[in-house]
């Protein structure tokens, strides 16, 4: 799988950030490795506003296109390492299903 890239909104994109987004993605090749380079995921994270009354809310988007088919995972956390893992768990989630529904459409 290929990552097409990395957007940062309302936020400078760390290399630090840039790491655990790789990481994350890294994961999530053992799901998509059938599909090789047809994969592709682009990652969207930052802060939802740049005035919250009590503290940042960060914003952790992967959309992940596979052949026929696109998956989105989307979270909100205070932490924007934990959105970055929530949103690899859905998508981590989303995939398992998508494997389960072709292979019970084969039978």
């Amino acid at each position: 799988m290929k990552l097409d890239a990395i957007k940062a909104t309302n936020i400078e994109l760390t290399e630090a950030i840039r790491a655990a987004v790789e990481q994350e993605i890294a994961g999530l090749d053992v799901l998509t490795e059938r599909f090789g380079e047809a994969a592709s995921a682009h990652v969207e994270v930052g802060k939802t506003t740049r005035h919250h009354q009590k503290g940042d809310l960060f914003r952790a988007e992967i959309n992940l296109k596979i052949p026929g088919k696109l998956l989105r995972a989307e979270a909100e956390e205070e932490d924007l390492y934990v959105a970055v893992n929530r949103a690899g768990g859905e998508l981590r989630r989303q995939l398992k299903e998508e494997k389960e529904r072709r292979i019970d459409q084969r039978r």
